[in-house]
């Protein structure tokens, strides 16, 4: 996928999707072609089972995706989700 000609994903706005746990490769190639990013929270560490319920063992596995956005060169954010749902620590996220 390319961005077309003259164009710099939307207009050289940064921009990024957020809770991008369930992200996956064709997704993280479009964002890519449009000059997006990508963060993501600790939600594994923290409600890991609620996530395993609800997407399968299969989107379990590579939960975040964090390898294959890294890969592809998209820029990536590691967020705690603030202090309600998470630690105020950010380096239990990281």
């Amino acid at each position: 996928l390319e961005v077309a000609e003259g164009r710099d994903g939307f207009g050289g706005v940064r921009w990024a999707f957020d809770h991008g746990e369930t992200v996956r490769r064709p997704t993280i190639e479009r964002i890519k072609a449009l000059g997006g990013g990508i963060a993501m929270q600790a939600r594994m560490a923290y409600a890991g089972e609620y996530f395993l319920e609800r997407y399968g063992e299969e989107a379990t596995r590579n939960a975040p995706p964090l390898r294959d956005v890294i890969e592809a060169g998209v820029p990536l954010g590691l967020g705690t989700d603030a202090t309600r749902v998470a630690s105020y620590n950010p380096w239990l996220a990281l």
